[in-house]
């Protein structure tokens, strides 16, 4: 019963999590998806950040102006942070993860390259850097953007 209960609370957690990031996405086009993960998919983590970027309706995403963020925990590849940004029809990736997924990840950029073009991007770009994973302090400075809402309300 302990064992229930005590899982019971963690999934009661995340909701609460989630529910208090959709906050944002009252005032700003916003969504954060904290994806439900199966045992056996390799993954431990699968956060989401979507936002719109520009625009005038603040509200409003915009197809060709958008950024989407993905804070990742892997069995093999470890930590990532994936921020992929659109702007009127070009694209750039910037792959962050642990040394050891550097190389990996840095052997097949071209690829990812040619594939992004190949989904319909005029142009894209992807760098790939070495990542500390303090998932905290990016998460921080993703959301500095919504300083001055009032969650208290």
């Amino acid at each position: 019963l302990r064992e229930f209960n005590q899982g019971i609370d963690r999934v009661m957690e995340r909701l609460s999590g989630a529910a208090l990031q959709q906050l944002h996405g009252a005032d700003q086009p916003y969504v954060f998806i904290d994806a439900p993960l199966a045992p056996a998919s390799g993954f431990q983590r699968a956060q989401i950040h979507i936002f719109g970027e520009g625009g005038g309706n603040r509200r409003a995403f915009d197809a060709h102006n958008a950024a989407i963020v993905m804070d990742l925990a892997m069995s093999r590849l470890g930590e990532l942070w994936v921020t992929l940004q659109t702007n009127n029809g070009h694209c750039r990736c910037k792959v962050r993860a642990a040394a050891k997924a550097v190389t990996l990840i840095d052997l097949h950029r071209e690829e990812l390259t040619e594939a992004l073009v190949r989904i319909g991007f005029a142009s894209a770009q992807v760098s790939v850097a070495p990542w500390d994973g303090d998932r905290i302090r990016e998460t921080a400075a993703l959301l500095r953007r919504f300083a001055g809402i009032d969650v208290n309300a």
